[in-house]
């Protein structure tokens, strides 16, 4: 079985390139679905950047 991501000779009935490690597995149709993706709240911007929460407030 020739893998079409690098083109290597694999075992015919191979799950995986021996070479590349391309998947020879077809996923599932549900694993295809985009995952619905969260909103992204401020506070976890506040956790990444501590130094741009005040940024808005006037002195």
């Amino acid at each position: 079985m020739k893998c079409p991501s690098c083109g290597y000779q694999n075992q015919e009935g191979a799950q995986y390139c021996n070479m590349c490690l391309y998947s020879f597995i077809k996923p599932h149709p549900e694993s295809r679905r985009p995952k619905q993706l969260q909103p992204q709240t401020a506070s976890r911007e506040r956790q990444e950047n501590p130094e741009r929460e005040n940024v808005n407030q006037q002195y």
